[in-house]
């Protein structure tokens, strides 16, 4: 992933925009204090990705569980998450987004929308894309979410057991 971009999602009130060093090359770690947005940061992913995040307990999150707090007091029923990745030498672009009128999940549901372009074209069936890309049964071994109690080694550590080379 080289860079993904966030509108009105968890923590992120109007749009935040992250990029990852190296053109998105190699592995990166995000780390901070409790509620800065790390859990929100990989269910943006995820939801991007597979239109559904999971939370630790491995239920569906709920769409109106995902927009921004802040968006909501303002009456901004819409978010959504745009990610720009590079597959086989091709620069590929996924955007998921939700709007509503009202903030009822059904709403969202019903005012979702998806696209994703390779090389800046259009292409069809951007789910299908995906699951040829990233299929979803694999996500776990690039979206781990590991609590680093003691020290960042451990982490790494679990890590490395989690994804053997």
């Amino acid at each position: 992933m080289r860079k993904s971009r966030y509108s009105t999602s968890g923590p992120f009130h109007n749009q935040h925009e992250i990029v990852f060093s190296n053109d998105g090359k190699g592995v990166h770690l995000l780390r901070g204090n409790n509620g800065q947005g790390k859990t929100s940061f990989k269910n943006a992913i995820t939801w991007c990705l597979y239109e559904e995040a999971l939370d630790r307990q491995g239920r569906i999150i709920p769409p109106t569980e995902l927009l921004n707090q802040t968006s909501l007091k303002d009456d901004i029923y819409q978010f959504g998450v745009k990610i720009h990745f590079a597959h086989n030498n091709e620069q590929w672009t996924l955007t998921r987004k939700m709007t509503a009128k009202k903030h009822q999940d059904s709403k969202y549901k019903e005012g979702k929308d998806v696209s994703i372009t390779k090389n800046g074209e259009p292409q069809p069936n951007p789910d299908d894309e995906i699951a040829r890309i990233v299929p979803k049964d694999v996500s776990r071994f690039f979206i781990l979410m590991e609590k680093c109690s003691k020290t960042t080694r451990n982490c790494l550590t679990r890590i490395q057991q989690e994804c053997p080379s």
